[in-house]
């Protein structure tokens, strides 16, 4: 399911950074007018960059039989999408933040045995901005293509969030395309618990959780974040997210909660049944 991208302070990070942009390039200006013009290693070095996460992207691409798009942006989205009341919007992903997602994304795909993203992964396509409903989103996907955001490290767009929520969204590709054993899932949950219905429930639930940090989520409960208490596929989403982000703090709370370590050992043995090289790697 789509991930919610709200940080706190983000608005006032993302002026500072724009800020600081227009500082270094007065600067650079300054420096290159004081020289007589344009320093042709510096537009060397920024060519062959371009290069590098091309060649980086064509490597990605053939290894996983993948598409890698990021020179687009609302012409890339479903139509459907583009009407009201959903009304999305997306900007394109920066060069200059480009080079770094790319490396990252590779680090995280190498989690995954090739196969499993050859049979379930066509499509990633790459945005600084991505909206629905009004709200900002980190990700989401629709069929087999997954759509992430990125941006500088300063606006929020470090690389652990940036690999949350690529492995967010995956794995609603699998939660969606493979026997998920939702009954047995939901059966952990304490008797009184439900997850909520409909859209504006599940936007008010998420919104609720992100604003409250989002950190701690009711362990004894099988929860591993406030986030998952939302929908059974979110609640999924964060173990995904942990299982390959931080394996052994899953562990640890598997080893303290009950209800933590059925739904650990359901996320194990629900990618181990689609691969057995999952967590070999």
């Amino acid at each position: 399911m789509g991930h919610l991208f709200k940080l706190r302070g983000m608005v006032l990070r993302q002026i500072r950074y724009r800020l600081l942009v227009a500082l270094a390039f007065a600067l650079m200006g300054f420096n290159l007018l004081q020289r007589g013009g344009f320093d042709e290693s510096w537009l060397s070095q920024w060519r062959l960059n371009l290069e590098d996460v091309t060649q980086d992207i064509e490597r990605i691409e053939l290894k996983y039989n993948i598409i890698i798009k990021h020179g687009v942006a609302e012409e890339a989205i479903p139509d459907y999408w583009l009407l009201p009341p959903s009304s999305a919007t997306a900007e394109p992903i920066e060069k200059a933040n480009l080079n770094r997602f790319i490396k990252n994304l590779e680090r995280e795909l190498e989690k995954y045995p090739v196969e499993v993203i050859k049979q379930n992964l066509s499509t990633i396509y790459l945005f600084k901005e991505l909206s629905f409903y009004g709200v900002g989103y980190g990700g989401t996907s629709i069929g087999n293509s997954i759509y992430l955001t990125g941006g500088a490290i300063e606006e929020g767009y470090d690389n652990t969030y940036m690999a949350n929520v690529f492995h967010h969204e995956l794995s609603s590709i699998f939660f969606r395309d493979h026997p998920f054993p939702k009954e047995a899932w939901s059966s952990i949950n304490p008797e009184e618990f439900a997850y909520v219905d409909s859209y504006n429930e599940v936007l008010a639930a998420v919104t609720e959780a992100n604003e409250s940090g989002d950190n701690v989520g009711s362990h004894e409960e099988g929860f591993v974040s406030k986030y998952g208490q939302s929908t059974l596929e979110n609640d999924f989403n964060m173990y995904a997210e942990m299982i390959f982000m931080d394996p052994q703090k899953l562990k640890s709370l598997s080893e303290k909660y009950p209800r933590v370590r059925q739904k650990y050992e359901l996320t194990k043995n629900f990618y181990t049944s689609m691969s057995e090289d999952f967590f070999t790697m």
